[in-house]
């Protein structure tokens, strides 16, 4: 499996990062054991109004099942699989103020999203707060 990212500078959330390595880990895991036969895993970093984490990969994406039910605790299509990933992944995100979106790409494979809160900069809150006077003035 090949693994191409695209992390651009100033991605920063408020997070513990112990934790959130893991839900990256579960994320990553799951994807490499979906491309038994190799592989793309793509990860994309974007800022917006929130820190996002793409994860695409080029396996045969989601069951409308898994698409359903992919929080649920024990759940698992997988051969030998346990079920806990992607459930204690969600349980980080919330944990954090995030979320955890998964979908199928149109042309095939999965596409795992992690959004979290952004960190802001104590110079940003100063400016904004600034702004927002000078608006209400």
């Amino acid at each position: 499996v090949q693994i191409a990212h695209d992390l651009p500078p100033g991605l920063r959330a408020s997070v513990d990062a112990r934790r959130i390595t893991q839900a990256v880990g579960n994320i990553v895991i799951n994807a490499i054991q979906a491309m038994p036969a190799g592989g793309t895993l793509s990860i994309i970093g974007w800022r917006g109004d929130s820190v996002r984490l793409i994860f695409r990969d080029t396996g045969s994406g989601f069951s409308p099942a898994a698409l359903a039910q992919h929080t649920e605790l024990f759940f698992s299509e997988k051969e030998g699989g346990m079920g806990i990933g992607l459930s204690v992944t969600a349980e980080i995100l919330k944990a954090h103020r995030g979320a955890l979106v998964v979908a199928n790409a149109p042309e095939g494979g999965a596409v795992v999203t992690v959004q979290l809160p952004l960190l802001v900069e104590k110079s940003e809150i100063r400016i904004s707060k600034s702004e927002t006077n000078s608006k209400n003035e």
